[in-house]
C-alpha cells in the first residue's frame, strides 16, 4: 500500500503461464514523493502499453503521491488494449478454507478469483464496484466475517475519500464513504468482526499522529489513540488486524518507522478496559523496506494463534511469524522476489495453518504464495479475463 506522511487511521507449485502479448515500449517511472528523502520511485515499465506505476509517498514531510508513469507504445499486434492488474491486491479467507482473492484491473473493473481448498476457479468481474472512483495509486484492502467481505479503498471524488464496500460471492453494495470528513491518502486498511463491527485504517492528510478508531459500537466512531506507547515516528500508513481471544481482543497495527523498522503496535482490550502495550520493533531483513506491510492473525479456532507479519525488503518479499505477541518473532523469510506492489495476507487451512500472500507481479499478474515457516508455493493468477 502506498501511502503518503500524514495521521493515521486505525484501523512449491510453479508459477503459471498466464498472459497476453505486451507492448514492447517501457511507460516513464512515477517520481518519488517530496520531502522526507524522496518516495519509492514509480514501476520502470508499462503494462500493455500502460505506464508505470506512481511513485510511493516520501517520508516523513513528503508529499501526497510520486508522479505517474507516462503511458508506454504498444509493441507488435496491438497489445495496448490487454487487461492487467494495477494496484496492490487483497486477500480474505471467510470461512479458514476458501481463500478470496480480489483485484482492481486496468479496465476500470475488480475481479474475484476463489481457491476453494483444492483448486482455483477464474476470474469474475464484480460489477457492483466500480474501480474507476478508485485513486490510481490506491491498493485494495479486505477483511471476512463469517460469508462477508469488506473492501477498502482511496477514491477519487473528493480525492482521499474513504471508500467501504461489503458484499459476498460475486454480489456486493456499491462503495460508500466513511469517515467523510477526513481525507485519506492511499492506502486504507479494515478489520472487521462482523458486518456492523469494524476498525477502519489509513494515513489521513494534515496532521501528524496516529489515531484508531472503532465502527459500531457507539453512535459515532469510537477513537482509542493517542498510542500512548508509541516509540519514534511512524511513516507510512499501516496495515491492521484484530485477534479476539474469549472475552478479550487484540488490534495490532503494523507500519514503519522513522528508523526503517516495521513497528507492530498493538492495542488490548479486556474487562479491565482498554490499553496500548508496546510495540514490537523488526529491522528490515536486507536493505530498507518499501510500500507497506501486512498483518494477518489466527485465533485458535483449531487450537493455534499467530501473528503473520509480510514485508517487502530488497526487492523481495519476506516473511515472520510468532505463536504469540509476548514471544519473539521468527528469523525473516525470503518467499518471492520483484513484487510491484505491497503485500497482503490471511490464514487458512483450518489445521494446517497455511498462510496465503498476495501481491502484484512486475508483468500485471497477482501472485498467491502460500505456506509457512520456510516451505512456500508461488502461483501465478494470472490476469483479469
Amino acid at each position: 500500500m502506498l501511502r503518503a506522511t500524514g495521521m493515521l487511521l486505525l484501523l512449491t507449485v510453479a508459477a503459471g503461464c498466464y498472459g497476453t502479448p505486451r507492448g514492447t515500449h517501457s511507460g516513464k517511472a512515477g517520481s518519488g514523493g517530496a520531502g522526507g528523502g524522496g518516495g519509492q520511485a514509480g514501476t520502470s515499465a508499462g503494462v500493455d502499453g500502460h505506464g508505470g506505476q506512481s511513485g510511493a509517498s516520501g517520508g516523513v514531510g513528503g508529499s501526497v503521491g510520486g508522479e505517474s508513469g507516462t503511458s508506454g507504445a504498444s509493441g507488435i499486434g496491438g497489445a495496448g488494449a490487454g487487461l492487467a492488474f494495477v494496484g496492490g491486491p487483497c486477500v480474505v479467507t471467510p470461512d479458514l478454507t476458501q481463500v478470496e482473492v480480489f483485484g482492481r484491473a486496468s479496465d476500470g473493473h475488480i475481479y474475484r478469483r476463489v481457491y476453494d481448498g483444492a483448486n482455483w476457479g477464474s476470474w469474475t468481474n464484480l460489477p457492483a464496484l466500480d474501480g474507476t472512483i478508485i485513486d490510481a495509486r490506491s491498493d485494495l484492502d479486505c477483511s471476512a466475517s463469517g460469508t462477508s467481505v469488506h473492501i477498502v479503498a482511496t477514491g477519487l471524488n473528493p480525492v482521499g475519500a474513504f471508500l467501504h464496500a461489503f458484499g459476498f460471492g460475486d454480489t456486493y453494495n456499491p462503495f460508500i464513504r466513511e469517515l467523510a470528513t477526513s481525507a485519506f491518502a492511499p492506502s486504507p486498511s479494515i478489520a472487521d468482526i462482523d458486518d456492523s463491527h469494524y476498525s477502519l485504517a489509513g494515513l489521513a492528510i494534515g496532521a501528524t499522529y496516529p489515531v484508531l478508531f472503532e465502527i459500531g459500537d457507539t453512535p459515532t466512531p469510537h477513537e482509542l489513540t493517542p498510542i500512548t506507547a508509541e516509540t519514534g515516528l511512524l511513516r507510512y500508513g499501516p496495515d491492521i488486524a484484530i485477534q479476539p481471544a474469549g472475552g478479550s481482543a487484540v488490534t495490532y497495527f503494523a507500519s514503519f518507522d522513522t528508523d526503517g523498522a516495521l513497528a507492530l503496535e498493538y492495542h488490548v482490550t479486556n474487562s479491565a478496559g482498554g490499553h496500548w502495550a508496546d510495540p514490537v520493533k523488526l529491522p528490515a531483513p536486507v536493505d530498507t523496506f518499501t510500500f507497506s506491510p501486512a498483518v494477518c492473525t489466527e485465533s485458535g479456532g483449531y487450537g493455534t494463534t499467530s501473528i503473520n507479519l509480510v514485508a517487502v525488503a530488497g526487492g523481495q518479499i519476506w516473511y515472520a511469524r510468532t505463536s504469540s505477541i509476548t514471544d519473539p518473532f521468527s528469523s525473516w523469510t525470503s518467499i518471492a522476489a520483484a513484487p510491484a506492489s505491497s503485500p497482503d495476507c490471511t490464514v487458512a487451512g483450518a489445521a494446517e495453518s497455511i498462510v496465503h500472500v498476495v501481491a502484484l507481479s512486475g508483468t500485471g499478474t497477482i501472485l498467491d504464495l502460500n505456506g509457512k515457516g520456510t516451505t512456500w508455493v508461488v502461483t501465478d493468477l494470472g490476469l483479469p479475463r
